[in-house]
């Protein structure tokens, strides 16, 4: 129930992480969809899941929430619900 401000530059963070200039994750002119778009929708992930922890007691260890968040990011929410049986490659 924090700061509406801390989604807003979370959001700026991650767009700068994946698209900034030093060390790009992606490359912008390689996408299917406007780099704004990708590091909204991660970012609200990532928020969703933090606040869902939280709003449970924090019970798992971070390091457990962080490997959720990662396996989810990369493999996808499919592959995470037991639908796709293998990632795309």
């Amino acid at each position: 129930r924090g700061d509406a401000a801390f989604q807003v530059k979370m959001k700026e963070c991650l767009h700068r992480g994946l698209f900034g200039p030093e060390n790009a994750v992606f490359k912008a002119e390689g996408l299917l969809v406007p780099p704004r778009y990708l590091a909204s929708y991660i970012a609200s992930a990532h928020i969703g899941v933090i606040q869902e922890w939280l709003n449970g007691g924090a019970v798992e260890p971070p390091e457990d929430i962080a490997r959720i968040i990662s396996g989810m990011t990369i493999k996808g929410p499919l592959f995470a619900a037991g639908i796709r049986q293998k990632p795309d490659a």
